[in-house]
């Protein structure tokens, strides 16, 4: 049986500027620049594009793939996997200025969200909920 492996990859995004995007757009797949494109928000596109390069480098590094030897497409819930690849697995999530790629030799899913401190409103939801991994006394 083979042994479960990933890579898990982060990268902080803040300080790409409009140059820099338009220099790094031309290495992504024609896929993703449309998609990057459809972004209304200038720092969606540039997570879009990092996020793509990020699958890139950990695809040529850990794994030895070019680009040109592989497809990105994405099955009917939306989720990327690699066509010519069948035997390597991903998953991309970004957001506010931070892209997260994990590659597997497993089926693997990541989500990334911004964390922010809780008002003295929102801790009055402590009242009523606990944390996960400890039950109610």
């Amino acid at each position: 049986m083979q042994k479960k492996r990933g890579i898990l990859f982060l990268l902080e995004c803040g300080n790409v500027n409009e140059k820099t995007y338009c220099e790094i757009l031309n290495k992504v797949s024609d896929g993703r620049k449309n998609k990057a494109q459809s972004y209304q928000f200038f720092t969606d596109r540039v997570l879009s594009v990092m996020a793509e390069l990020s699958l890139m480098y950990l695809l040529r590094k850990y794994y030895g793939y070019d680009a040109s030897e592989y497809t990105i497409l994405q099955q009917e819930c939306g989720k990327p996997y690699l066509v010519n690849i069948p035997s390597i697995e991903f998953n991309i999530s970004h957001t506010n200025s931070l892209v997260a790629v994990l590659v597997a030799n497993v089926e693997v899913g990541i989500d990334v969200e911004k964390w922010c401190r809780i008002s003295a409103r929102t801790a009055y939801a402590g009242r009523f909920c606990r944390r996960a991994g400890n039950p109610p006394q």
